[in-house]
């Protein structure tokens, strides 16, 4: 989203369009995808085996996208599975669900407990003693965005707006210099990544679904009950606000840093399912 004094508003900014996957960040999932290929050779088949891998995306076109050029370097066609022989590609299937349903992948899951609790943790004393301690940095943002920040999560969407438009290289405006990037702007958007698992119950609501599937799976597969009994490889295709919370429920996020761009988890995760 932009805020109000955005300079870069107008679409003609953004010719793939807003909240769209760039060419780089094409060109970014395709190499983890070959970097995958490549870190679990002799482990995946090298033809492409839809009982082997099972990939799920959040109902969004950049994480659609991303699953599909992921898929594009991690399983190229092999000469039985070459459609086109001008094409070095072949269609494999990424699935989904609406966002509202989405509890594994999706921050946008309705779930109205989750909503009270996170209302009430941001309005707590230690929230609103962040916002005291920080009180100059907030008022400096909300008078130059001419939008009123007030909280650590909307403060990390301003942010995410500049960082965007610094990699898009778009000189940000003269008020950005005394504070971006990094310095106590970039330590407050870091803590926002922890605020929908702060407390033991927000982990089980945020990051609990998705930490039941990783555990169910991994005792199938020990048990030999996975099914198909040849799958491999669960791909789940989402966000830092997806990312972010799974690892802070795993106790793996110390310290909070926003999850960057296209980085891959499979190590972390893949030593959990070890671990037991």
């Amino acid at each position: 989203d932009m805020y109000p004094n955005d300079p870069y508003k107008s679409s003609e900014f953004w010719p793939d369009g807003f909240g769209q996957l760039t060419a780089r960040g094409k060109q970014r999932h395709f190499k983890l995808g070959q970097w995958i290929r490549m870190r679990y050779a002799g482990f995946l088949s090298d033809d492409y085996d839809h009982d082997e891998v099972h990939v799920r995306s959040t109902d969004v076109d950049r994480t659609l996208m991303s699953a599909e050029s992921n898929l594009a370097g991690l399983y190229p066609p092999t000469d039985t599975q070459r459609w086109n022989r001008q094409l070095a590609w072949q269609p494999i299937p990424v699935h989904t669900v609406p966002q509202s349903e989405d509890d594994l992948l999706s921050s946008h899951a309705a779930c109205p407990r989750f909503d009270q609790l996170q209302a009430e943790l941001l309005a707590s004393q230690n929230f609103t003693d962040i916002y005291e301690e920080n009180r100059d940095l907030f008022e400096y943002v909300t008078a130059n965005t001419g939008q009123n920040i007030t909280d650590i999560v909307n403060l990390d969407y301003i942010y995410d707006t500049l960082l965007i438009e610094t990699n898009n290289n778009l000189t940000l405006p003269d008020w950005t210099q005394p504070i971006f990037p990094g310095g106590k702007f970039k330590e407050l958007v870091d803590l926002s990544f922890i605020v929908d698992t702060y407390t033991p119950e927000l982990k089980r609501l945020k990051g609990g679904p998705f930490l039941k599937n990783l555990i169910e799976n991994c005792e199938k597969s020990a048990k030999g009950e996975l099914s198909p009994e040849n799958r491999k490889l669960f791909m789940f295709s989402g966000h830092d606000t997806t990312v972010a919370p799974i690892l802070h429920t795993l106790d793996l996020f110390n310290p909070p840093v926003a999850p960057p761009y296209a980085r891959s988890e499979a190590r972390r995760v893949g030593k959990e399912c070890r671990s037991r």
